[in-house]
């Protein structure tokens, strides 16, 4: 694939150690599309999402990303997994920055009412590979095992994973795949075509930056 992206995070096709709230608050784009994560009373552990992303090219660099903005929790780990290691990028919502410790490459952009765009690319491996959403509970990197108060959690919009080591413009294209013609930083020249396929099925597009 080229890129995938998910209008809609929640989805029975995504694993999770979290409570979910389908179209919980106004999304990015100004639709009632966000949903709200929010981690149980599960002691000691991990509270995230997680969802394959298919076979990534060997030596291919893919850029994983996702909007999100606090509710109850401030911080949260971004993982990019391509089956034999992991990026992290850790952000703290309340400030907007990328917290130390933090992957090479990394990202945070402000896009206003308090959301945020968080990315960190990695190289895919020949093999699956996954994107993964945790909560933390506090802005320090690696601060995702704690015990749950079963009531935080952030709102989150918008997934994507792009061939690129550049982040793109988000699109949602719907449950089939498309060729568009689009320029994507500085690995794509002006006419080049990426193929786009989503994670969830819904008739919505979206093109966000």
């Amino acid at each position: 694939f080229k890129q995938k992206t998910a209008y809609e995070i929640v989805d029975c096709d995504w694993s999770s150690d979290v409570c979910s709230s389908d179209l919980a608050t106004t999304a990015p784009n100004g639709s009632t599309t966000a949903d709200k994560l929010t981690e149980d009373t599960t002691a000691s552990n991990t509270h995230r999402y997680y969802k394959g992303t298919g076979t990534l090219t060997n030596a291919v660099t893919y850029t994983y990303s996702v909007y999100a903005k606090a509710a109850g929790r401030t911080a949260i780990a971004v993982e990019a997994w391509n089956n034999v290691t992991a990026k992290y990028a850790y952000a703290d919502l309340s400030t907007g920055t990328i917290i130390a410790g933090s992957d090479t490459g990394a990202s945070i952009i402000n896009v206003g009412s308090g959301w945020y765009r968080i990315s960190v690319p990695h190289t895919g491996a020949a093999s699956g590979g996954s994107i993964a959403i945790y909560l933390m509970n506090a802005a320090t990197a690696g601060a995702m095992t704690y015990s749950g108060d079963g009531s935080s959690g952030v709102y989150l919009w918008g997934n994507q994973v792009e061939q690129s080591s550049v982040l793109g413009p988000y699109y949602y294209t719907g449950a089939s795949a498309i060729s568009t013609t689009l320029r994507i930083g500085a690995d794509a020249s002006n006419g080049s075509t990426l193929s786009y396929n989503n994670w969830r099925s819904e008739e919505h597009t979206s093109e966000l930056q």
